[in-house]
């Protein structure tokens, strides 16, 4: 009988250009889920008592231990240990190994998303717990904006390799332009 041995979308050193860092990051596990029909009360109400809800489009929320994300019309992520109740009120399909994640963080992250994204990254209309499904250059993503100055990027497991060098090459570019990479 073959063991199969679970490995890591991408293993790859953290890098530090300018005032930037990009990493891998393992969030835990990750699936997917939409309300079954006539429990969508009782999920929010399971939910609730988690200190998570279904966030509205384009945001998500956390408590110490888990996160939902919007992910689609009434469709979510479900990241961190998932509870076996939450299969009594939603259709649950496990994502682990289709996903990768990349963090991005520091002074410049912003300003290195924004030669990425076709978004505004201005904190004030992209504010931390905002979520976008959006293109990074041609790949399906989603980038979820953690921290002022952090944000945690979504890619399909295929295109890891792809997304690390994209971003890289954005960081190297901004660091190029200075101290504040305008």
């Amino acid at each position: 009988m073959v063991s199969l041995i679970p490995t890591p979308p991408l293993t790859v050193p953290p890098i530090f250009l300018g005032a930037c860092q990009l990493a891998t990051v393992d969030l835990g596990p990750l699936a997917s889920f939409t309300p079954k029909k006539g429990q969508e009360s009782a999920l929010q109400a399971y939910l609730a008592t988690l200190d998570l809800a279904c966030p509205p489009p384009n945001h998500a929320q956390s408590n110490s231990t888990q996160s939902v994300l919007w992910a689609g019309a009434a469709q979510w992520f479900f990241q961190g240990p998932l509870p076996e109740k939450l299969m009594q009120f939603a259709y649950v399909s496990d994502q682990s190994d289709g996903w990768a994640t990349l963090s991005l963080s520091g002074a410049t992250a912003p300003n290195v998303l924004a030669r990425l994204y076709p978004l505004d990254l201005r904190e004030k209309v992209f504010g931390v717990g905002q979520l976008a499904r959006a293109p990074l250059m041609h790949m399906a993503s989603l980038l979820h904006r953690t921290k002022p100055r952090e944000f945690t990027l979504y890619v399909f497991r295929s295109m890891a390799q792809t997304a690390w060098h994209e971003v890289k090459t954005a960081m190297i570019h901004v660091a190029a332009r200075g101290r504040d990479g305008v």
